[in-house]
């Protein structure tokens, strides 16, 4: 029967393979992101509709990156721990290797949050006079039961927020009105959540800004 010793050793070298594997693919992809430059021509607003939900590989990275937080935190308490009964080198070393993979696990959590999937924003098109566009949008923040918290008509922005709910501690809604030609406006909004610290949104950001634009057309 393996002992204590063995299993050591495995979860060991299991905390230490995540850790460089999340380390590795967060970091590129958080490069590759930042050199994306944002789609920001104007589409017409009824064949406007913002991408869903992060795709599945981003999903199940945030999940990775989690857990790795949690088993790292875990093996930590569990090296001090040991450390504390037996003062030994091999405890010390196993205690710093794990308290190395918990701060690099939480960095690239983090470092995660910072990328494009806790956010969702497209600029779009609408005919109409100011007023009506700014009415026209002030209401379907309100059909989206979102609490405005600034409006500037003569900045043409408006800011709200939704509720907490399942997926994320709420959104901050903001909407950027411009004159494209006359007769027709540019509206920008977009949608990100209001805690920093958010990993994945679940795609709610993508589906306040779907749900504004359906707004707008009924």
């Amino acid at each position: 029967m393996p002992d204590f010793d063995f299993w050591n050793k495995v979860l060991t070298l299991l905390v230490g393979v995540v850790t460089l594997i999340t380390a590795v693919v967060t970091l590129r992809k958080s490069q590759a992101e930042k050199t994306q430059v944002a789609d920001g021509s104007s589409l017409k607003l009824r064949s406007f509709r913002a991408s869903e939900a992060s795709p599945i590989w981003n999903r199940l990275l945030n999940f990775v990156i989690v857990a790795g937080v949690i088993a790292s935190v875990v093996m930590l308490i569990v090296a001090g721990f040991a450390l504390y009964l037996e003062r030994s080198l091999q405890f010390a070393l196993n205690f710093a290797f794990f308290g190395a993979c918990a701060y690099a696990n939480i960095f690239l959590m983090r470092r995660r949050a910072q990328v494009s999937t806790i956010s969702r924003e497209a600029t779009l098109s609408v005919q109409g006079n100011y007023a009506q566009v700014m009415e026209n949008c002030i209401a379907a923040l309100r059909k989206m039961k979102v609490r405005l918290t600034a409006i500037d008509s003569k900045a043409g922005t408006i800011e709200g927020k939704t509720r907490l709910n399942w997926r994320s501690f709420g959104e901050i809604i903001a909407i950027q009105i411009t004159e494209a030609t006359p007769g027709e406006y540019a509206v920008h909004i977009r949608s990100r959540c209001s805690f920093e610290g958010t990993a994945v949104d679940w795609g709610k950001n993508a589906s306040n800004v779907n749900r504004f634009c359906d707004e707008l057309i009924h």
